[in-house]
């Protein structure tokens, strides 16, 4: 009944809704991301349709709905919702890329790189609506490695630079006789493939020599993202963290080495990297790529990526980036083990595993 009478009332108001309907819908939102946050989706989804009873209209409660749906993984109902909010508010950029997130993972490509370009058309300034056509780009049968490195440089070109404003960055000399201080950036420390593939790497560090710091975009810590806080000496919680207010916090925290473990994938932080927080940055694991970037000068990979690599640990081209740094062959996710290293005149290094 209470609801009943709400309803009635934002009916009678809709007219004069961004006047005296805004305070209504502000709480609809914040109980329904305080309902997803504690996975009381149903209740989130009654929070959503309550709103859209409301106000028809409401684009950004259909778009959560389709969100929601699409987390549950109803993807042709969330494909639906989002239709249903363009019908509302053609080319409106965040339903777009909504839109194209749920085309990935249907597999229809060619609809989700339209849906991306849509919204970049719309909104340009949005890396990581950018990142979302790259990464979709690496599964679409019909790209190629010319078009990818393309689509690369023109992320470089727009996002991967700081303004001119911003000073040039300088970082303290270092005292050589205290630990190394690496930074790991990443939303996926938690029950996902990044995660498992790496824990046993971060079990594996010396913390004599090495202080190991974790910047976490994770939004709902699971028991996974408990044993890398354990295995860490300084963890930090990037979630709603500007940035430029993080490089910033890494600046301070004096990372020697910061490692992006992202790349392109969801819920990068590429952005930061641009404004080079640290002297050395790389990026390691989570992506099939090079991120492309002239701030991320390093990246880890493998020869399983690197087909173009011989027999040898010493031969091959470099790709993008300036220096490649692949893994010896008898590195494994379960065990670290001592293995020789060399390098090439191409920028190519062989990396054994304790360095790591």
């Amino acid at each position: 009944m209470e609801r009943s009478r709400s309803v009635g009332r934002g009916r009678k108001f809709l007219p004069h809704f961004p006047r005296r309907q805004a305070p209504l819908f502000r709480s609809l939102e914040q109980s329904r991301r305080r309902f997803k946050e504690q996975d009381r989706l149903n209740e989130a989804r009654q929070a959503y349709q309550r709103a859209l009873e409301i106000k028809p209209e409401y684009v950004g409660a259909r778009s959560n709905l389709g969100n929601l749906l699409k987390d549950e993984g109803r993807l042709d109902e969330a494909v639906e919702a989002y239709g249903q909010a363009l019908q509302f508010h053609p080319h409106h950029s965040g339903v777009e890329n909504n839109l194209g997130a749920v085309f990935k993972d249907q597999g229809r490509f060619d609809e989700a790189v339209a849906a991306y370009r849509r919204s970049l058309a719309s909104h340009p300034a949005q890396p990581w609506v950018h990142s979302g056509l790259i990464f979709t780009l690496h599964l679409h049968p019909g790209a190629d490695g010319s078009s990818l490195a393309a689509e690369h440089r023109r992320w470089d070109e727009q996002f991967g630079h700081p303004p001119k404003s911003n000073p040039t960055p300088s970082y303290s000399p270092r005292d050589p006789s205290a630990r190394l201080r690496i930074g790991y950036v990443s939303p996926d420390l938690r029950e996902h493939v990044v995660g498992r593939n790496l824990l046993s790497l971060f079990r594996h560090h010396d913390h004599r020599a090495f202080e190991i710091c974790c910047y976490s975009g994770m939004l709902r810590p699971d028991p996974l993202t408990a044993e890398f806080r354990r295995q860490s000496d300084l963890w930090r919680s990037t979630v709603g963290v500007a940035d430029d207010a993080l490089a910033e916090m890494i600046r301070q925290d004096k990372i020697d080495i910061l490692v992006d473990l992202s790349q392109h994938t969801a819920g990068n932080r590429l952005p930061v990297f641009a404004h080079s927080p640290a002297p050395v940055q790389v990026s390691f694991a989570g992506y099939p790529d090079t991120a492309g970037l002239d701030a991320i000068p390093y990246r880890i990979s493998d020869r399983y990526l690197e087909t173009t690599l011989d027999s040898g640990p010493t031969t091959g081209p470099v790709p993008a980036h300036r220096h490649l740094l692949v893994l010896h062959p008898r590195w494994s996710g379960n065990r670290c083990q001592r293995a020789p290293s060399s390098r090439n005149r191409n920028g190519l290094f062989w990396l054994p595993e304790q360095l790591l």
